[in-house]
């Protein structure tokens, strides 16, 4: 699904902003010679919680099915619930095989902090 440039979800950088892609010299060079981005698929970082649920977003969601059945007004069956709980969470580690993702960062000034954490060298 590709959402709108205007989406509310989205800051959208002014024309004053500065915008970093920090990158190693293979990286760069490689960018240059084949004139794309390279995207990584987010089930691939090294950091196995990047992109998951914060845990109270997790702890909400029995809670989430419970509001659900009285809303519907069905009788709230909590072994379903459970069901649902783990369909969802095995969907949200599907969508992180289909999502790609590109790094960049918006500020005034170069960032000691981002080049420590982009170039291991």
């Amino acid at each position: 699904m590709i959402i709108g440039q205007d989406h509310s979800a989205f800051n959208h950088p002014g024309g004053n902003d500065i915008i970093w892609r920090y990158l190693n010299l293979d990286k760069f060079i490689s960018l240059l010679e084949r004139k794309s981005l390279f995207f990584c698929r987010a089930d691939r970082f090294s950091d196995p919680f990047e992109g998951s649920l914060p845990k109270r977003e997790a702890d909400y969601r029995i809670v989430n099915q419970e509001q659900a059945s009285i809303f519907y007004g069905k009788p709230f069956n909590r072994e379903q619930a459970f069901e649902n709980i783990i369909a969802m969470a095995e969907m949200h580690k599907n969508l992180k095989r289909a999502v790609v993702i590109n790094c960049w960062h918006i500020n005034k000034h170069e960032s000691d902090g981002m080049w420590q954490l982009y170039l291991k060298n």
